[in-house]
């Protein structure tokens, strides 16, 4: 059997974006990734990262398409951060830490609303 590419899945193939089709309550995202909510609805996308030491920078990302993302939410420093964006139907996001020390431990959750 041969499967067949939307236009919608080349230009995730070519853009190095993975697509979500839906996402569970409180699913664990990949950090550092550029993502792209696949369904219907806009999704509530938070990152957090532990308490550490050394400075680091945990930052949202959302955009129409893989290549234009905005950066939208930042957080700096050394306490637990904790940021959140809303990814509206069919657009692109990434959450990152930069900067990050050893010892950190952060996730990104996603949220259907």
């Amino acid at each position: 059997m041969k499967k067949i590419l939307t236009v919608a899945a080349l230009c995730l193939l070519a853009c190095g974006a993975t697509a979500l089709a839906q996402v569970a309550p409180g699913a664990p995202l990949p950090l550092g990734a550029v993502l792209r909510n696949n369904s219907s609805a806009p999704m509530a996308v938070i990152g957090f990262c532990n308490a550490t030491s050394a400075p680091k920078d945990l930052e949202g990302y959302v955009g129409h398409t893989s290549g234009g993302l905005s950066l939208i939410a930042s957080e700096s420093g050394t306490a637990r951060e904790s940021i959140t964006i809303i990814v509206p139907a069919h657009w692109y996001y990434e959450v990152r830490v930069n900067s990050m020390p050893a010892g950190v431990s952060c996730l990104v959750t996603g949220w259907p609303v």
